[in-house]
């Protein structure tokens, strides 16, 4: 026979033999071999177990003997209870020494788990449900003994849970394919580890730092079982394109664990490694997407527990990073530059502490230069250096303050800025901004704020304002002047801002200023609604060519006005209204909640009287209305109201006291006059014509309240006094000329009046009153006024024939 095919069939021939030795023995002694794995492992578990089916192989995993268990239920230990279980497995070999199956002394070197939930619990008081193991094993020296060398757990589709409650940690992953070695008998040995792991979830303290993260670990790790040291060796975590090295030690105490690692990553993917933050300290980042490179090393040292935390410091940098707010073509880009973080400063300064070094972008291709340090994340100490140019409209995709809907144009910077939150007077600020063709919206405002042009300057705690102009809506402003403590109302809650400014107009439309935003589906009229803020005071110069509010036009506006404490002042106030002029002082108070109380004393020089009450909404009544006036009117007037916030008057509430004087004066269709028309019975009244009238009048309780008062007119003389109230209901006591009422019928209609009275002047008087609705007013002839004004005459004439100086009179001394 050929040399080659004897040596093959050697070759064939022991192979066929150790086969067939093979299952000889597991035929001969499968029996004693299941019946011993199972006596041993009982004896050195503490907890029941369950199985299913138990077979025995030698050639299934070659050159290993192996034990197989099925539908395998390894119950807790009975003083710990959760899910009742440590494990539940569908298959568990155990893989011995072959050589060990002659000898009978059975050591086992590796253990094969597949499809398998396991359950490692901790409570409060550091017991847990894993511990299931015998202390001692008084058998182990038995030559028919379990020998345990194990150098190899391989661990298939195992879903891990462990709960440590006594430390708050929350640990869940699926262990996709993992191997295990080391000497897990020994109290001290090397820890090789290899695995896949997918849905990856950490929680500690109640935070999450991984969430369903696959991953991949390559892990060499010293344990030492007698002092709970864990020492890490060129270790590699791979979390999608991120890669982490690790090296280092963890101590597990009673209470906390001891950490001092030594993490970096050469390259770390930046959209990886932001999805590592955990969402507590992840706010700024959500909305955003990245790319780019950042390379990083750090250490975490200290304890870590309920009441430790360790001291976490990474140095970093950035290589073109860039950054795009999500459904916006805008891109921060190429963002490179050196940084520092750490929890704990030093020892002496044990806060958070963060830098940037020489960072630089461009956005939108203009280019940005920052650095900043910011100490203490609770109370902020801030040192930030930045300068460039931005398009606004690009910056407000990346940050836009609260108050702006949109906002474009460009802005020129090179500021700095000092200081710690909370405490203004550290704030120092120096450099400038300069504006151009800035357009904005303010939420809930329906006008745009277009072309502002301005330069503003940082002084400390200031900011100067130089030529701001620009235009909303119909209106106009330019303004400078100084904002003081300006850079604490920004960055602090409850700060006050002093504005004092000078502001030049040539129109200022209220109507749109005032305005806010209404619901499209809503049939309404311009809703306003005044608020004052008490964190703003203000004084300023006003030079305004042209104001409108409502009805209301002003030209010519010059004065000062000035905010405090919720109230607005008027400070000699003067404009052109109404073909005439007007002085106002005042206030307007915001201070009551809900509610506004204007209080005004003015000085009213030949307005158009017709005019006038259509501009001011007839002053908020109907008894006296733009249609029934004209003339031209000179007034003091004292004014006080009260409003809501949207400038809805509160009746009641009108009070007015005013010296007035009306030239050349009309009363056009007087509802009152009508109705004295009718009951005249040919009086025509309905046109009233006068040169001039003065009067005081007073308005109060939703009345008008008339002084005796002459009105001297084309069609008829009157002296009247009484009341009117807003609901039309009248009192007037009228005094008339009966040769006015009837000409030459005096002496006939004599008994229709009752007395008649002459006025001294040959000239009939006859009193009436008017009650009731001015609709349908119920008139008398007044008897009483009569015998009044005679009893005074009497009483006048009775003086006249009183002797002066206490002297009889008509006698002589003798």
């Amino acid at each position: 026979m050929n040399p080659i095919k004897r040596t093959f069939l050697i070759i064939f021939l022991s192979i066929a033999g150790l086969i067939v030795l093979a299952m000889s023995i597991a035929f001969f002694k499968k029996d004693e071999i299941r019946e011993f794995v199972v006596k041993s492992i009982n004896e050195k578990l503490t907890t029941k177990v369950e199985v299913g089916d138990i077979s025995f192989s030698i050639l299934s995993n070659f050159p290993y003997a192996t034990v197989r268990f099925e539908n395998v239920i390894v119950h807790e230990n009975k003083t710990f209870i959760t899910t009742g279980q440590v494990l539940n497995a569908e298959k568990i070999s155990f893989l011995f020494s072959l050589g060990s199956i002659f000898s009978k002394e059975y050591i086992l070197k590796k253990i094969v788990i597949t499809n398998a939930n396991l359950n490692l619990q901790i409570d409060n008081e550091g017991r847990n449900n894993y511990d299931i193991w015998k202390k001692s094993d008084n058998d182990s020296t038995k030559s028919d003994s379990l020998q345990l060398q194990l150098q190899d757990v391989i661990l298939e589709n195992v879903d891990v849970l462990y709960y440590n409650n006594l430390k708050n940690q929350d640990i869940d992953f699926l262990v996709r394919k993992g191997s295990f070695k080391g000497d897990f008998k020994s109290n001290s040995y090397l820890l090789s580890a290899d695995a896949e792991l997918e849905k990856t979830s950490i929680v500690v303290e109640k935070i999450n730092y991984l969430s369903s993260v696959n991953c991949h670990t390559r892990i060499s790790m010293e344990i030492n079982k007698t002092n709970g040291t864990y020492t890490f060796r060129d270790s590699e975590l791979r979390l999608a394109d991120l890669v982490l090295k690790v090296d280092g030690l963890i101590k597990d105490s009673e209470n906390y664990l001891e950490m001092n690692l030594k993490i970096s990553s050469p390259s770390a993917d930046l959209p990886s490694l932001l999805s590592l933050i955990p969402e507590k300290y992840s706010g700024g980042t959500s909305g955003f997407n990245y790319s780019g490179k950042i390379e990083f090393n750090g250490t975490i040292t200290g304890r870590s527990g309920k009441k430790f935390s360790p001291v976490v410091a990474f140095n970093f940098k950035s290589i073109n990073v860039n950054l795009n707010p999500d459904n916006t073509p805008y891109h921060l880009k190429n963002m490179n530059g050196n940084g520092f973080f750490t929890n704990s400063k030093n020892k002496t300064v044990p806060v958070s502490y963060l830098k940037l070094e020489n960072f630089s972008a461009t956005l939108e291709g203009k280019p940005i230069k920052i650095n900043l340090e910011i100490e203490n994340f609770k109370k902020p100490k801030v040192k930030l250096h930045a300068s460039g140019e931005a398009d606004l409209l690009a910056l407000s995709k990346f940050y836009k303050p609260d108050t702006f809907n949109e906002i474009a144009g460009k802005l020129f910077a090179d500021i700095e800025f000092n200081g710690i939150a909370d405490e203004k007077t550290t704030y120092q600020s120096s450099g400038s901004v300069r504006f151009e063709n800035v357009n904005f919206r303010i939420k809930k405002k329906p006008i745009t704020f277009n072309g502002f042009n301005g330069l503003i300057h940082l002084r400390g705690n200031d900011v100067m304002v130089e030529n701001l102009s620009g235009v909303a809506g119909n209106s106009d402003f330019n303004l400078q002047g100084s904002f003081n403590n300006l850079m604490a109302f920004l960055l602090l809650e409850n700060q006050k801002l002093n504005i004092i400014a000078s502001v030049q107009s040539n129109r200022v439309d209220l109507d749109e200023l005032m305005a806010n935003d209404v619901s499209s589906n809503q049939n309404t009229d311009t809703i306003y609604k005044i608020h004052f803020s008490e964190k703003l005071k203000f004084q300023a110069d006003l030079v305004i060519g042209e104001l409108r509010f409502k009805k209301f036009q002003a030209d010519g506006i010059r004065g000062n006005i000035a905010m405090e404490s919720k109230v607005l002042f008027t400070k000699d106030l003067e404009f052109k209204t109404a073909g005439g002029t007007v002085r106002l002082k005042g206030t307007i108070d915001n201070r009551p909640i809900n509610q506004v109380l204007i209080n005004y004393d003015a000085l009213v020089n030949k307005l158009d009287i017709n005019n006038l009450f259509f501009q001011m909404g007839n002053f908020g009544q109907e008894v006296l209305v733009d249609k029934n006036l004209k003339g031209v009117v000179s007034a003091e007037v004292q004014f006080r109201s009260a409003w809501n916030e949207r400038l809805e008057l509160d009746e009641n509430s009108i009070y007015a006291k005013s010296d007035i004087t009306i030239e050349n004066g009309e009363l056009i269709n007087f509802e009152p006059m009508l109705a004295l028309s009718r009951f005249l019975k040919g009086a025509d009244l309905k046109t009233i014509k006068f040169s001039t009238l003065t009067n005081t009048i007073e308005i109060k309780k939703r009345k008008i309240l008339i002084p005796l008062m002459e009105i001297k007119s084309s069609a008829l003389d009157i002296t009247a006094s009484g009341e009117h109230s807003f609901d039309n209901i009248v009192d007037y006591k009228l005094r008339l000329y009966l040769s006015q009422i009837l000409g030459k019928k005096v002496k006939q209609q004599n008994t229709e009046f009752g007395t008649i009275e002459d006025d001294g002047l040959g000239r009939t008087m006859v009193y009436l009153n008017m009650k009731g609705p001015v609709s349908s007013p119920k008139f008398e002839w007044d008897r009483k006024g009569v015998e009044k004004k005679s009893l005074m005459k009497l009483k006048t004439k009775q003086n006249l024939l009183k002797p002066s100086s206490g002297k009889s009179l008509g006698k002589k001394t003798l």
